[in-house]
């Protein structure tokens, strides 16, 4: 059975982390998370974001509400 990939924003993953925008753009830039660019948007997807060890993730709980 194959596991579907949950994609995120970068506002979405911005949320997540808990931090600005321009802080994931940066991270983008300096290549400390992984991404997927189609067209102009960034697309992160949520198994690598809940990865990142960072004491500022938001809970999954915190997430789906």
């Amino acid at each position: 059975m194959t596991q579907l990939t949950h994609y995120r924003t970068l506002e979405e993953a911005a949320g997540i982390l808990r931090s600005n925008p321009r802080t994931i753009r940066r991270y983008i830039r300096d290549g400390k998370i992984p991404f997927v660019r189609i067209g102009r948007k960034y697309l992160f997807r949520e198994t690598d974001l809940m990865g990142l060890p960072t004491h500022h993730r938001a809970s999954r709980e915190q997430i789906l509400t």
